[in-house]
């Protein structure tokens, strides 16, 4: 995960890859990763912290997640149900994103 400076807005993309040996979820970080600084950020990101899945088997995978973030984090993160842009189709029941909005 990547942090940005104390006033950064910082973006963390995850990707969640179900193990096809066994039920245990993967959490890797994704080699593109983004920092904005506060008051700087693109009309896309999310105005709070938020796990995005892209399919309904994903919704627990990112509720668990949101949870882990919490944990880490000591903030709150949405839940939401992303569009897809730019999400391999055929990976969307294993993608997650996370914009984390440092305060």
């Amino acid at each position: 995960m990547t942090y940005g400076d104390s006033e950064a807005t910082t973006a963390a993309t995850f990707f969640a890859k179900k193990s096809a040996k066994a039920s245990e979820s993967l959490i890797q970080v994704h080699s593109i990763t983004w920092s904005y600084q506060a008051g700087v950020r693109p009309t896309w990101f999310s105005s709070r912290s938020t796990v995005f899945y892209y399919s309904a088997s994903a919704l627990p995978a990112a509720q668990g997640l949101a949870r882990i973030m919490k944990t880490l984090t000591k903030q709150d993160f949405a839940i939401q149900r992303g569009a897809g842009l730019g999400v391999d189709p055929s990976r969307r029941n294993v993608t997650l994103f996370v914009h984390f909005i440092k305060e």
